[in-house]
């Protein structure tokens, strides 16, 4: 029974660069989550502003930080490097984190039931762009799969994917020992789902959104 109803543990990833105005509010929006255990490893890939020092002022033991002197060059290689550099040994999940988005409270609970319900792999939703002037619009996917649309289209932002351990501990498999196939990707959540769907692995997606998708001119898509 304590089993049956043991809160589930989940790894975030954060990769940062620069981004100072709008990671407090990201990191807020992750300690808010309900209902699960976390820790969050930010990685931060050189920046020059006061983004180390936002990180800094949180003193929750929950997350860790680790900064980097030789900068990958682009958001997808952070988010591999994290990777590389993680195991998700005695976590049920792993989610993916931007720096600057803003994540609704049961983000991360709402994935853990879809996957725990479903028997997927990979989880990714909706989300509600905003802009700056205040204007916003919901971005979906629509949930029909077939066999090669992955070839074609992503599962939707990265800053929403959400993989079981196994998953994730294979994906990172994955990038350990082909370092030359992966060097040179520029969108690294599409080549995740890439991957997870090659294996024949079940991906879900859900059409409510799970976040506010910040849009900005320092955006690296968007």
């Amino acid at each position: 029974s304590r089993t049956a109803h043991r809160r589930p543990r989940v790894l975030v990833l954060l990769a940062s660069y620069n981004g100072a105005r709008w990671i407090h509010e990201q990191l807020t929006s992750i300690l808010a989550q309900r209902d699960v255990d976390l820790e969050v490893i930010v990685r931060d890939d050189g920046s020059h502003d006061s983004t180390l020092q936002e990180i800094a002022k949180f003193t929750n033991e929950s997350i860790r930080l680790s900064h980097s002197s030789n900068p990958t060059g682009s958001a997808a290689q952070n988010f591999f490097t994290l990777i590389r550099e993680n195991q998700a040994s005695g976590f049920d999940l792993v989610a993916f984190s931007d720096q600057d988005d803003v994540w609704n409270h049961d983000k991360l609970l709402r994935a853990h039931r879809v996957l725990s319900q479903t028997g997927a792999s990979g989880y990714s939703t909706a989300t509600m762009a905003r802009w700056e002037d205040g204007g916003q619009r919901l971005i979906a996917l629509s949930c029909h799969q077939n066999s090669s649309d992955f070839l074609f289209e992503g599962a939707g932002q990265g800053c929403t994917f959400v993989l079981s351990s196994a998953c994730y501990q294979r994906v990172r498999s994955f990038l350990e020992h082909h370092p030359n196939l992966t060097d040179g990707i520029h969108f690294h959540d599409w080549a995740i789902y890439g991957l997870v769907r090659s294996w024949g692995l079940k991906w879900r997606f859900d059409p409510k959104p799970s976040m506010t998708y910040r849009q900005h001119n320092h955006n690296e898509m968007g």
